[in-house]
């Protein structure tokens, strides 16, 4: 039996994405009308384990946001079965870490190659911390490196509204560019 985790790209693979990201809105609001989305994908990518799709994410861009940017990491999830404490087939570290330690070294590259500049969010004040950690966890072991932004910026897409699902801190890869994001955004209360 193979004990390792494999990366692939489905973005040529639709029916796949719709299927699962069906499953994924059994406990996610991320994925109701993930079809209306899918063109706007540059790559998508699932993280596979002994057989089971355990995680994915893909590589999003909107013609709202200026055409330079890509968000990285967009609709992560991990599979109810990954998550369960039933299943030993991972360490729970290794688990949590699928999205980056698998996923967001590949959508960086794929990014850079198409000079690209990444960027991923994280929704609520609250899980800012665990930005942080994440993004230090990176700059420490990466030549590009990431930066959090000051304050929260609107990334859905659709035009701005307060929805607070739709307002996240934003880290970015400290690449030419960068400092050309222009989401709307607002200071962090």
């Amino acid at each position: 039996m193979d004990k390792k985790i494999y990366i692939k790209d489905i973005i040529e693979d639709k029916s796949q994405m719709i299927s699962l990201a069906d499953m994924a809105k059994q406990d996610s609001h991320n994925f109701v009308n993930f079809e209306n989305r899918i063109d706007n994908y540059l790559s998508y990518h699932t993280a596979t384990y002994d057989g089971s799709v355990v995680a994915m994410a893909g590589i999003f861009q909107s013609n709202l946001w200026y055409p330079k940017f890509a968000r990285v990491l967009d609709r992560t999830y991990y599979f109810k079965e990954a998550r369960s404490s039933t299943l030993s087939f991972l360490n729970e570290k290794e688990l949590k870490a699928i999205a980056s330690t698998h996923f967001l070294p590949e959508q960086i590259d794929i990014c850079l190659s198409k000079k690209l500049i990444p960027w991923f969010s994280i929704q609520g004040v609250k899980r800012r911390p665990a930005m942080y950690r994440m993004v230090d966890r990176w700059n420490q072991k990466h030549n590009h490196k990431f930066m959090i932004l000051p304050k929260l910026y609107y990334t859905c897409n659709r035009e701005p509204n307060n929805n607070i699902m739709c307002w996240q801190n934003v880290a970015i890869l400290k690449v030419d560019g960068y400092g050309n994001f222009n989401l709307p955004s607002r200071p962090i209360k």
